[in-house]
């Protein structure tokens, strides 16, 4: 059986024999900005084995939203993680969304006011930090 995995722009495709193959999972179906937005908010909420992500911080907090630009509907996504954050007491000037690479102009202006974003450059020794320690 032919399989193919996708990354980012690139494809591999490989042969595995048929009693091999586990499972397929081809991602979620076509959802609206609004679904998607509800979809995330229910699960920001509702944890599978955590409390909810509102009781995980408190006023005062930074927050550091580590991203990947290929994520589809991420205006929908971002805005509902930033919701829930400025909804617990976190100030949006306290949020900062780390890319891990270039960000389509299409979605980059559609943080709320006030959060930040900032292309993660491993080679910056200086944007680097223990996290247990801050």
């Amino acid at each position: 059986m032919r399989v193919e995995v996708a990354f980012r722009d690139e494809r591999l495709e490989f042969e595995v024999p048929e009693g091999r193959l586990v499972g397929v999972w081809q991602g979620p179906p076509d959802l609206s900005e609004t679904e998607v937005r509800g979809l995330v908010l229910e699960a920001l909420e509702n944890p599978l084995g955590f409390p909810p992500l509102r009781q995980a911080v408190v006023p005062g907090d930074r927050v550091v939203i580590p991203w990947d630009p290929d994520v589809p509907s991420a205006r929908s996504i971002l805005g509902a993680i930033c919701e829930v954050l400025t909804g617990a007491g976190v100030e949006a000037e306290s949020i900062r969304v780390l890319a891990s690479g270039p960000v389509p102009d299409a979605w980059s202006g559609g943080l709320p006011p006030g959060v930040e974003m900032t292309l993660h450059d491993p080679e910056d020794r200086a944007g680097l930090a223990y996290l247990a320690s801050t």
